[in-house]
């Protein structure tokens, strides 16, 4: 049975002084992931004072739960997007977003 892809909306908040950071910061995570998980595409959709959101596509969800569990413990991304967002960054399924509109 072939998995379907999955795919995941992040947004961090960063202040004006921030988004180039941000920006950074979301470049060198994407960069991070591919690596490890080559399939998976990145796409950034708004780079704005006050958000920053990307679309991530990962090919399934058998290596979304791969990097869950094995990688985004390890890294210091989240921390970083802390330091530059006005509140917590957020990483949402869009299956998530499509219950929340119901």
């Amino acid at each position: 049975m072939k998995q379907q892809a999955t795919i995941i909306l992040g947004r961090a908040y960063p202040g004006a002084k921030d988004v180039a950071e941000a920006l950074q910061i979301f470049q060198e995570f994407s960069q991070s992931v591919k690596k490890d998980f080559p399939g998976v595409q990145f796409e950034l959709i708004c780079a704005i004072e006050g958000q920053l959101a990307w679309l991530e596509t990962w090919k399934s969800r058998s290596d979304l739960n791969a990097y869950y569990d094995g990688t985004i413990g390890l890294t210091d991304y989240p921390a970083r997007f802390m330091e530059v967002s006005k509140r917590p960054p957020e990483r949402l399924h869009m299956q998530q977003i499509g219950m929340a509109i119901k």
